[in-house]
Parts: C-alpha cells; sequence; structure tokens
C-alpha cells in the first residue's frame, strides 16, 4: 500500500517499510513511535524540576531533522547543539559503554539467550545507573576534548 503526504507544498509517496529493508527510524517514527509517548514526557518531567535542562541528542538525521526540531519546540523541550559526528563527546555513549561491559560481566554468570532476557538485562543495568557514573562520564569531557583537539578533530584516541 501507497500513502501521498504532503510536506511543505511537495509531494512524497510513503509505503510500509518491511523490518528486514533496513532503512532505519525517520523523524515521523522517531517523533511518534518515541518522542512523543516516551522522551518528551520524561523531559517535561525534569523542566518542571530543573528549568536550565537540555535534551541532548547526537545529529542522526531523524533527532534533527526540520519536522523533529519543529515537534519538539512545539511540546517546548530545549535542546544542545551538538557537533555531528563526534561520539567521544557525548557523555550518553560512554554511558551506553559501561552498560555493555557490566551486561558482558553478567554473561559469564547466566544464560541471557532471548529478546524477553535481553530487554530485562538491558532495563535493570540501565536502572543501575548513578548520577554519580553519569557525573563521572561528564567530568571526563575537558580531558577528551583536548584529546580531540590535539588531533585537530580525530577522534582515535582511548577516552
Amino acid at each position: 500500500m501507497k500513502t501521498v503526504q504532503s510536506f511543505r507544498g511537495k509531494k512524497f509517496t510513503f509505503r510500509p517499510l518491511k523490518v528486514e529493508e533496513g532503512k532505519g527510524v525517520d523523524s515521523w517514527r522517531y517523533v511518534n513511535h518515541l518522542c512523543k509517548p516516551i522522551l518528551w514526557p520524561a523531559c517535561t518531567e525534569r523542566i518542571a524540576g530543573l528549568p536550565n535542562f537540555r535534551l541532548i541528542e547526537d545529529n542522526a538525521p531523524s533527532h534533527c531533522s526540520d519536522f523533529t526540531n519543529a515537534a519538539r519546540e512545539q511540546v517546548g523541550i530545549p535542546k544542545v547543539d551538538w557537533p555531528a559526528n563526534s561520539p567521544d563527546l557525548n557523555p550518553i555513549d560512554h554511558i551506553w559503554r559501561l552498560m555493555k561491559s557490566r551486561i558482558l560481566r553478567r554473561r559469564g554468570e547466566e544464560k541471557i539467550t532471548t529478546p524477553v532476557q535481553i530487554r530485562e538485562v538491558l532495563v535493570e543495568e540501565w536502572e543501575k545507573i548513578t548520577i554519580e557514573d553519569i557525573n563521572n562520564e561528564i567530568s571526563k569531557l575537558p580531558m577528551i576534548m583536548g584529546r580531540c583537539m590535539l588531533q585537530d578533530g580525530g577522534n582515535k584516541f582511548e577516552a
């Protein structure tokens, strides 16, 4: 089934993607399936207690498209301008690395083989992340930025 939609006066034809097509997440899916039901309500809660809160996202196309930015601004979620292609400068990437190492340690003690088990382990490990873990990763940013600048923006170093 194909549907024709218009955006900014241009006509676009969309057809449902099959999972195996590997086309990734477009802006519409990102906004409607992740941001509106999960991410933005959590951000709104944070803003209520921390008025200086800013959302940090990388520059994946679905994160920085005009569609996503307009929808996010309509909800009132401020966002940090973040340089493209800078995983070493993004604290969340270091948190993912921390989670990965914790999960790998668990693999020696227990069998994690089904999608349900994987989801459970991911949720458990995510909930174990503390504010101290996050602050520790953020405190490394000046050193990481210095190393990055020594390499004229390169990221071929251990963070």
